[in-house]
């Protein structure tokens, strides 16, 4: 059961990439598995190394790295920079009333 969850949610979340990624890149019809292989590995290694420092993060820079030679590194990081955006405002704006019920159940 936990595993069905778990790729639900790489599958949503890839989901919510491809459509920032096809903003910026044309996508045929052979790219979309490659794209999906390459998400799902750079997604592993970024949790194998969660707390990495730097300004990148591990997920961008693995992902940058395996397809960088293949489309314009420019629109692959517009690209991942919206992602991130988009998700870090997902995991927030999810996570709110879960703060709010806590911090009111202290006052």
């Amino acid at each position: 059961k936990i595993l069905i969850i778990e790729i639900l949610f790489i599958l949503f979340k890839f989901f919510g990439f491809i459509v920032c990624f096809q903003i910026f890149n044309n996508l045929g019809n052979q790219d979309f598995l490659f794209i999906f292989t390459t998400f799902c590995l750079s997604w592993s290694i970024g949790l194998i190394i969660p707390a990495a420092p730097g300004g990148i993060g591990v997920f961008e820079g693995c992902f940058l790295f395996f397809i960088g030679n293949d489309y314009s590194q420019s629109s692959i990081i517009m690209s991942l920079i919206i992602f991130r955006f988009i998700s870090s405002s997902a995991d927030l704006l999810l996570s709110a009333p879960l703060f709010f019920e806590k911090v009111f159940k202290k006052i």
